[in-house]
């Protein structure tokens, strides 16, 4: 069955499409870096007085409220074609006041009337075998389409939009750059000492290789014999694979390792 409307409101609907906020099973909640920009964005929207409900690809419909944010899950495609998915929600979000695409990608195909915010991470595409001879056009394409169906896209860095600007001015014209934000009043710099008996290194991101987890994990095993007071300390979920990686560490550096999900 689909997943029951939210109740009538007299504060805007604001969809924000993600591929994945929880699995496609609509059972666990994944941690990333754009999974945490989606939940913190949809809480400035509620902040701002509208109604935000985060869209998400899935197996079979679901509809979920995490940190009193609804999720609403779509199977939209069987696979991360984000074209497909975007093509997908287009009938779930054709009622919002305004719709927000993270990634940009999913605005590819949302031929809709609403405006569209698209949603840039940074670039992901600069994979260490790239070729000139093998560049794919298409795929460059389908990029600048997805920018061009955005009234605007928001771009956390500027390498993304001097890479559109190499591309297409009109879909460059589109970017906004707004960087990646941090909490000041929980953040804040301390000055570091490196004396202290142990040392902790923290990594928050997605377990995946290309967030650099892997090389994280040679270095570490590299290193850790050699600096017995260094412990490591992951914060995030990935594929399971990459998460059998993450355990196999753990038990490979009894007590110097921890994980928090």
């Amino acid at each position: 069955a689909k997943p029951p409307r939210l109740p009538m409101t007299d504060r805007p609907r604001v969809d924000i499409l993600n591929f994945n906020f929880f699995d496609w099973d609509g059972e666990r909640l994944l941690i990333g870096g754009a999974e945490r920009y989606v939940l913190e964005l949809a809480r400035l929207i509620g902040a701002l007085g509208a109604q935000p409900r985060i869209v998400q690809n899935a197996n079979r419909y679901f509809s979920r409220v995490y940190a009193e944010v609804p999720v609403v899950g779509i199977p939209a495609a069987t696979s991360m074609d984000l074209a497909a998915m975007s093509a997908g929600f287009r009938d779930a979000v054709s009622d919002a006041a305004l719709v927000i695409a993270s990634p940009v990608q999913l605005a590819a195909n949302l031929a809709t009337s609403v405006p569209v915010i698209g949603i840039n991470h940074g670039i992901h595409w600069d994979y260490p075998n790239n070729r000139i001879d093998v560049h794919d056009v298409a795929a460059d394409q389908r990029i600048v389409d997805a920018v061009l169906a955005c009234t605007a896209c928001v771009s956390v860095d500027t390498n993304f939009i001097n890479w559109l600007r190499c591309l297409d001015a009109e879909a460059a014209a589109r970017a906004r750059y707004i960087p990646n934000f941090v909490d000041l009043d929980r953040f804040r710099a301390i000055t570091k000492q490196f004396d202290l008996p142990r040392l902790e290194l923290l990594f928050p991101r997605r377990l995946c290789a290309e967030r650099g987890f892997h090389d994280l994990v040679e270095a570490f095993d590299s290193i850790a014999h050699r600096h017995p007071g260094l412990d490591l300390h992951l914060c995030g979920t990935g594929p399971p694979e990459d998460e059998a990686i993450a355990t196999a560490l753990i038990e490979r550096h009894a007590g110097r390792v921890r994980w928090s999900q």
